[in-house]
């Protein structure tokens, strides 16, 4: 059993949602597709549009694939990031997680004495904004002064998730990875709640109030190999 976690949003606190930003990613299926010419313009257009958009204490999850690159430059851009963007960060594993990873490891082995182990979630500080890993998934409530609705993040997009089967009651899915390729994920797509929330689709965060207005004219897809009497639900 899950147990959400909970966020408002509101008109003081918004909660955002990104995938596969991809700093340092200097290849030409990244650059182009988002009109970029060089890797220095795209790091810097990102950051640009992530701070007009996202407020100095909202929070953003971050759906995987932050940064790609290992080593002391990696490192180095990695650490300015978290301290230049606003927001509280929320980090899901992608499969490029080489920076974050290393943060990870780092934040383990000084609050539980080695770094081979997994434990969520887990956070610090020293960035000046909170920064939190919660595996690879994540479950949360986000409560608005009108609604509260239930959202299951993931890097990798699901075909079938946890309460689907109650309709539009259920959970909206949020992705990445695919780059905007996936079909079944894309906005006007209407047969499922599911979502790629990627650079690609949105050129930035989304904050709930457009998550909520692109779910909002979906159908809910009730795929599931349970009945009534056996899902799970809150």
């Amino acid at each position: 059993m899950f147990t959400p976690y909970l966020l408002e949003h509101n008109d003081k606190h918004k909660v955002w949602f990104v995938s596969d930003t991809h700093w340092n990613h200097d290849r030409p299926f990244i650059l182009s597709k988002r009109g970029y010419k060089t890797i220095q313009e795209h790091d810097e257009g990102l950051i640009k549009i992530w701070n007009q958009r996202v407020g100095a204490d909202d929070t953003v999850i971050h759906l995987g694939d932050f940064i790609v690159g290992a080593g002391r430059d990696a490192d180095y851009l990695g650490d300015h990031l978290l301290k230049t963007l606003n927001g509280q960060k929320i980090f899901l594993w992608g499969n490029h997680n080489s920076y974050v990873k290393t943060l990870f490891k780092r934040l383990v082995q000084e609050q539980y004495g080695k770094d081979n182990v997994e434990v969520y979630p887990i956070a610090t500080t020293e960035f000046g904004k909170s920064v939190t890993f919660m595996g690879n998934n994540l479950l949360c409530k986000i409560r608005t002064p009108k609604f509260t609705q239930f959202v299951y993040g993931s890097h990798f997009a699901h075909r079938i998730w946890i309460d689907m089967h109650k309709g539009s009651r259920g959970l909206w899915s949020v992705s990445g990875h695919s780059h905007g390729s996936d079909k079944e994920s894309q906005p006007e797509f209407l047969q499922s709640k599911r979502l790629d929330v990627g650079i690609e689709n949105f050129g930035g965060p989304i904050d709930f109030d457009q998550l909520a207005e692109i779910m909002n004219k979906k159908q809910a897809d009730k795929i599931d190999m349970h009945d009534s009497a056996t899902s799970p639900s809150f």
